[in-house]
């Protein structure tokens, strides 16, 4: 496979502060306290260079990204350097003036997470009075013209919301729903035992969704974790999952990187653990620590093969695509 010199796309932890404790969430409750963040001078330069060098899509989030007090000059730097912008937020904080001022800069489109269609299953996970709150940002966005991607998270808690999760979506007129799996780090490691489903339960779940996702594709595009029961179904996945592509799942080390909000890179925005820093762009250029870091070369080299046993050690979970799932089993060996 060819080497490239830099990621396609950077997502950028652009601070770890965030409004909410969510029961799943993979930073740690101290992480999410963490004011610092790169001055507004550091982050106009670090998105000129990403742009000069080349990658095509910043990908913002946090902790939550609308607390960063210079987000909209950011946006405005990136879209104006011909990038492709996307946010992830829980829109709570999302008024309209803040709206506008995002359309204005550029962006045109937000993943807004959600953790059930009903205030009792999301206020559990998100926080007293979270759910109304997302709701009235998911309909600020729609007024000002931004499309949104629903971001669903599969619980013990919340599973068999599913589906009204979907119709939900419709309803406030987004365009898509990304169901996620629990991931056992950061606040969500204490809460695994109330939240995170066994293999033998999600499995099913995640099969009956794609079932769904024949049922609402022509209302709604699904983006659904993969599992080996689904795997032969390419009629109704994206063309990332079909077995005769290289990725087979996610790129992390590959195709992109994850910068935290003080400039560590990692491979996987969730992996936040220090542990998985291989460099710091206010010291570094990322072009560097991408070709050089001995941490990324190696996810390339154990991750780019077709078949599917040697790509993770995940299982069938995931397909074997998902390299942070795989990490303890290989990345640091």
């Amino acid at each position: 496979m060819k080497v490239l010199k830099m990621p396609f796309q950077v997502g950028w932890d652009i601070t770890h502060n965030c409004n909410l404790r969510c029961k799943h969430c993979f930073f740690t409750a101290s992480q999410l306290s963490d004011k610092a963040s790169f001055s507004k001078e550091e982050a106009i330069t670090f998105v000129e260079y990403l742009a000069n060098k080349k990658v095509f899509h910043l990908s913002l989030a946090g902790g939550e990204p609308l607390l960063y007090p210079h987000i909209v000059d950011v946006i405005e730097t990136a879209t104006k350097n011909g990038m492709l912008v996307a946010l992830s937020t829980n829109a709570i904080l999302l008024t309209e003036e803040l709206a506008a001022s995002l359309r204005n800069a550029g962006l045109t489109s937000l993943q807004i997470s959600i953790d059930g269609s009903s205030k009792e299953n999301n206020d559990f996970i998100r926080g007293e009075g979270s759910f109304e709150k997302t709701l009235n940002g998911i309909r600020i966005a729609k007024k000002y013209g931004f499309k949104i991607l629903i971001a669903f998270v599969i619980l013990r808690t919340n599973y068999h919301e599913l589906e009204n999760v979907f119709k939900l979506a419709i309803q406030e007129g987004a365009y898509g729903v990304k169901v996620q799996t629990f991931i056992e780090n950061g606040i969500g490691a204490t809460n695994k035992d109330k939240l995170q489903l066994k293999e033998e339960e999600i499995i099913p779940i995640i099969s009956s969704a794609w079932q769904l996702k024949k049922k609402y594709q022509e209302d709604l595009e699904l983006m659904l974790p993969l599992v080996q029961e689904v795997f032969e179904e390419t009629k109704y996945a994206p063309e990332y999952y079909y077995k005769n592509w290289s990725c087979l799942g996610c790129q992390p080390g590959l195709t992109t990187v994850r910068v935290s909000s003080k400039g560590f890179v990692r491979a996987c925005g969730s992996q936040t653990s220090e542990d998985n820093y291989v460099g710091n762009v206010l010291e570094t250029p990322l072009e560097l620590i991408y070709q050089q870091s001995q941490e990324l070369i190696k996810w390339r080299n154990e991750t780019n093969v077709l078949t599917g046993q040697e790509t993770t050690a995940c299982g069938s979970i995931c397909g074997k695509g998902c390299r942070a799932g795989a990490a303890p089993n290989f990345a640091k060996t």
